[in-house]
């Protein structure tokens, strides 16, 4: 699309809502980072989880399916491509944490679901991948950590159990 600008993030959200995708950027963007390429998602199943059971609708016109494939793909899958480089690392969602229950479940939520998202991209349609043994530990501790964040999630969302905000501090 010769002439236009560069799609940004606020304009793969807005493609994301409009075709009411249940998987939140945050997820979605760490899912195209550990991807090799997004080429291979022939039907976008790289967008929403696996399990939420959300297609990409039908499109009116070619040009939508264009603009889809634009915003996605110079808008987001390309930007990303800089993180290749040992030198510009990858950066999880600048979250500021508000130390209060509904504050410390959203950072739990959110990181949770871009380590799920980053699992989805990296491991595709496949079951199981040949790694190396340094990606294998690194997966390994991704799947801790996730575990981590939705043990978390359980225990601020049983109300049953108490959340000074001393304890929520520490």
């Amino acid at each position: 699309m010769p002439g236009q600008k560069r799609p940004n993030n606020a304009n793969v959200i807005a493609l994301l809502n409009r075709y009411k995708c249940p998987t939140p950027f945050h997820a979605v963007r760490t899912r195209f980072m550990a991807a090799s390429h997004p080429l291979f998602w022939t039907d976008l199943r790289c967008i929403p989880s696996r399990n939420s059971g959300w297609r990409v609708p039908p499109f009116d016109t070619m040009e939508d399916l264009n603009h889809l494939l634009h915003v996605l793909i110079a808008g987001l899958w390309n930007r990303l491509t800089a993180h290749q480089s040992v030198s510009k690392p990858f950066k999880l969602t600048r979250l500021p944490v508000k130390q209060t229950r509904e504050g410390l479940h959203h950072y739990a939520l959110v990181r949770k679901q871009e380590i799920e998202g980053f699992m989805d991209g990296l491991f595709g349609p496949h079951e199981e991948l040949d790694l190396p043994e340094s990606a294998r530990d690194a997966v390994e501790v991704l799947g801790e950590m996730r575990a981590t964040f939705a043990g978390a999630i359980t225990l601020l969302d049983d109300r049953g159990i108490p959340a000074a905000p001393d304890d929520l501090k520490a």
